[in-house]
């Protein structure tokens, strides 16, 4: 099944300062979730979310999600575009520009050397 990302975007972000300490002790932790929105008039299109949360020990706290609309070129139940937009689809496509966003984001705010993994879901 052929699909094309028609637009994506930042949704929001916020970047707070903390003094809470990482819950595993380390350096910095890491979450990643993800979502599919079914679009029930229009059955070709639907909506990807990726939400990022990264803590730095005892500095910030930075949260973002990035948006995607994803367009089939058939149209789609709402079982069928989850069975494609599996969540590996999702991260592999969307994490890279979150992953962009936030480091250029916390440089910006004057965290320097903040580097996120790059990630590759199957």
């Amino acid at each position: 099944m052929k699909f094309v990302i028609s637009s994506m975007w930042v949704d929001s972000f916020s970047l707070t300062r903390t003094t809470e300490k990482t819950s595993d002790g380390k350096e910095f932790t890491m979450s990643i979730d993800t979502a599919v929105d079914y679009n029930t008039k229009d059955k070709r299109s639907f909506r990807l979310a990726l939400s990022l949360k990264l803590i730095k020990n005892e500095k910030f706290i930075f949260n973002a999600t990035q948006m995607a609309v994803v367009k089939f070129d058939r149209d789609m139940s709402e079982t069928d575009a989850h069975e494609e937009l599996a969540t590996a689809i999702v991260v592999n496509t969307l994490y890279p520009y979150v992953r962009a966003f936030t480091i250029a984001t916390t440089r910006l705010a004057g965290y320097n050397n903040i580097n996120l993994p790059v990630v590759i879901a199957e």
